[in-house]
């Protein structure tokens, strides 16, 4: 399975490896994150990419104590969910 986070040069992406490889960890997938730096049109927002399906991380910031948490929280299931249907998919049997 590929699993891609695309981001432009010089921009923070800590935040969103992080969420992504807790996923991969808490699914037990033995899948790497590729790490693509932007080089033709440049974008705001870190994307992930899971088998060609784009993710936007835009929204991954908080500010202030409670803004950001439905969104972070909202990303990281979405991203599970698809790393599980991804990978069952890839593994039928």
């Amino acid at each position: 399975m590929r699993v891609e986070l695309m981001y432009e040069p010089g921009s923070s992406i800590r935040r969103v490896l992080d969420i992504l490889e807790t996923a991969i960890a808490e699914e037990r997938l033995p899948v790497p994150v590729e790490l693509i730096e932007f080089t033709e049109q440049p974008r705001r927002a870190p994307v992930v990419r899971i088998e060609g399906q784009e993710f936007s991380c835009l929204q991954l910031t908080p500010v202030g104590p409670t803004h950001g948490r439905n969104e972070v929280s909202n990303f990281i299931d979405q991203v599970r969910h698809v790393l599980a249907e991804k990978w069952s998919e890839l593994h039928k049997i």
